[in-house]
């Protein structure tokens, strides 16, 4: 017995009952099922004086009232039959015809649910039901007066049994979800909403694929001095995509607890709801795919015996996700992609080593650009979406990594920076002390630039300064002369000599620049710029420790007193500067002495 029902469960009985032929094509990759569909085909006869439909000579005006299919089981009994029609003869070609119509407007748009049942009781339940996608329908070639033989394609995505079940879920698990696994049950087939909850939705076709591929031009950073242990960066690229089937919700939920969403039935979203449950139990979902369930390790699943990455050294950092949703041709894919890195920052640079006759210092610039790197997954709060994690973004370990390599921003002997390059000068002595510094911040792509220039120019004589400059002026005797105007004379004056020699003088400048701080006291006290001003005087650099030091032992360096051969010398009035906001500090000193020889 067949039994087709529309979407307002009213019943169509097809008498004679067609045979039915049932094909599962299943789809099947080398990792297991990935569903599949079944094709199924109706044959049957339609007879023009019998059978359901049946035929209303009375009503054949109508296309409506010209058949009528009888119910789901006759009343006389399962066994029986519709009575004999009693038609003229010559209505035996518009008999068939009018069953013709009736069967194509029921499969064509009508049909919803289809039952296949035993006949030996009146009530008894289907054995196999089904919510068919109509394909074709075809009339046998004939005279049409007597009957005329039919064959109806049909395809659905699935058969549920008498319980409703889905018969044979394990043929649409896959490696997220199977048999065996907890929350599948033993023994037994799925309801088609534990289906779509626990495997997603029905696909006919599934693919995953994996790439691994250097990152040209970038390392982690490890010897300042060599490049020996310099590791390499690699992008690890996962795309998962999924070909979906279209459902109608009368399928599955029948006509009272259709879901809110137009689209949730569509082949799109169940390719969707496939790929994002297989994701969700593989595990694999940000930066820990050696946790997939039952599966390998890095070192096992990529490059083994070709590149032998090590699971214990590379970390997957950076997690981005984007996806792609093919509506017409019901397509849903993901592409992940991870930076495998053996730290949470990367970074470039590049050294270059200059010197002219225009200059007699040689320097040394560095130019390099920080990567930072993230494990808070493409999910996370910090890019939008709901995922918490207390990691470091990229941008603050592109920080960590800055103050890393230069020493907490102190540069230096102990700075990384500093030793590249000293090793890039060879035997040139660089200051430890930058010649210039230019940083540049993105923390929108957690990128660092910077560029550092060393050269070669001799170290501070004062401690603490951020930059200091020293001038000598030696002013050695020379002739005491009188200048005499003449009056008309075409040559000039007349130059005499008057005998003796002018003075030895020295002349010191010191110029310094230094960090200074902001007067924090209460800006409403009615005493503040005084104490602010009062402040900023106190922060003269002759004022204070140990750059008062620094300054007493340059004077002390360039004074003629220590040099031997001075008989007496004088010092002309010192003329101090300071600038508290620029932080600019002057001082000058003149010497005159005299010699003992």
């Amino acid at each position: 017995m067949i039994t087709i029902y529309d979407k307002n469960e009213v019943a169509y009985v097809i008498r004679p009952c067609p045979l039915i032929n049932i094909t599962w094509n299943g789809n099947f990759d080398e990792d297991g099922p990935r569903g599949g569909k079944y094709d199924i085909v109706l044959t049957g006869t339609l007879l023009d004086n019998g059978g359901s439909p049946v035929f209303n000579y009375a009503g054949r005006q109508n296309p409506d009232t010209a058949t009528t299919f009888i119910s789901q089981y006759y009343p006389a009994g399962a066994y029986s039959k519709p009575p004999q029609q009693t038609n003229p003869e010559y209505s035996e070609l518009n008999s068939i015809l009018a069953k013709q119509v009736a069967l194509r407007k029921l499969f064509s748009k009508d049909c919803a649910r289809i039952e296949v049942a035993s006949v030996e009781f009146s009530n008894t339940e289907p054995v196999i039901k089904f919510y068919p996608k109509f394909i074709s329908l075809n009339f046998g070639e004939g005279l049409w007066i007597n009957k005329c033989d039919y064959t109806i394609t049909l395809e659905a995505q699935f058969l549920l049994s008498n319980n409703d079940k889905v018969i044979g879920s394990e043929s649409y698990a896959n490696r997220a979800f199977k048999p065996g696994d907890p929350g599948w049950p033993e023994n037994t087939d799925l309801t088609i909403q534990d289906f779509l909850d626990k495997v997603g939705g029905f696909i006919e076709d599934f693919q995953e694929t994996w790439a691994i591929e250097t990152e040209d031009g970038n390392g982690n950073t490890f010897d300042p001095y060599t490049t020996e242990n310099i590791t390499r960066i690699y992008r690890l690229t996962r795309n998962i995509t999924a070909k979906g089937k279209n459902i109608s919700a009368y399928q599955c939920f029948g006509t009272q607890n259709l879901q809110q969403d137009p689209n949730y039935y569509k082949a799109h979203q169940q390719a969707r709801r496939y790929v994002v449950n297989y994701i969700s139990n593989t595990g694999i979902t940000g930066n820990h795919w050696d946790d997939y369930p039952a599966g390998p390790s890095l070192e096992q699943y990529f490059g083994s015996g070709i590149i032998n990455l090590s699971a214990a050294m590379y970390g997957g950092y950076n997690h981005s996700r984007s996806e792609n949703i093919d509506v017409s041709q019901g397509t849903y894919s993901v592409q992940d992609t991870w930076i495998l890195s053996s730290g949470n920052s990367y970074e470039n640079y590049s050294l270059s080593l200059n010197s002219s006759e225009s200059n007699p210092r040689n320097t040394v610039s560095i130019n390099g650009t920080i990567k930072g790197l993230t494990s808070i997954p493409a999910s996370g709060s910090v890019f939008g979406g709901n995922a918490t994690s207390n990691t470091n973004t990229a941008y603050e370990n592109a920080i960590n990594k800055y103050r890393g390599i230069t020493n907490n921003g102190n540069f230096g002997v102990l700075a990384h920076v500093f030793k590249r390059a000293q090793n890039a000068a060879g035997g040139i002595t660089l200051n430890e002390v930058p010649l210039s510094v230019a940083l540049g911040t993105n923390e929108f792509t957690g990128e660092i630039t910077y560029t550092i220039d060393y050269d070669d120019r001799p170290k501070k004589l004062i401690d603490g300064v951020v930059a200091e400059n020293i001038n000598v002026s030696d002013t050695y005797p020379g002739d005491v002369f009188a200048i005499i105007p003449v009056i008309g004379r075409p040559t000039g004056p007349v130059l005499q000599y008057i005998g003796g020699r002018t003075e030895y003088q020295r002349a010191l400048s010191i110029e310094l620049i230094v960090n200074t701080t902001s007067y924090t006291g209460n800006q409403d006290a009615p005493d503040y710029a005084e104490k602010k001003n009062r402040q900023n005087l106190l922060q003269k650099p002759s004022l204070v420790s140990p750059l008062r030091e620094g300054i007493i032992d340059a004077i002390n360096a360039y004074t003629p007193a220590r040099e031997p051969g001075i008989r007496k010398y004088f010092v002309s009035p010192p003329q101090e500067t300071w600038d508290p906001k620029e932080g600019r500090y002057t001082l000058n000193i003149t010497w005159t002495y005299e010699l003992s020889y």
